[in-house]
């Protein structure tokens, strides 16, 4: 099993608000498991299923997911940073 661990950041840049950015809402709503809210609030983690049929891929992540794909990642986590 390969697991790749990915900064939201890293990906569409700064944002104040994770909830208001069309990328994580996408992530939120196809992830296999979520981490959220830990102790101070601070945990914000989603894990993708790559085997899973993911509909209407955000164009800031589809090189990112077609490139797992492609690589034989199984799950991809998105972490809030």
């Amino acid at each position: 099993m390969q697991m790749l661990d990915v900064a939201m950041s890293s990906i569409i840049g700064d944002y104040d608000d994770a909830d208001l950015a069309p990328e994580w809402q996408w992530v939120k709503q196809m992830a296999s498991h979520e981490h959220v809210g830990v102790k101070d609030g601070s945990a914000y983690e989603f894990t993708l299923n790559l085997a899973m049929e993911l509909d209407a891929i955000p164009p800031a992540l589809q090189p990112l997911i077609t490139a797992a794909q492609q690589a034989g990642v199984n799950y991809i986590l998105f972490y809030n940073g």
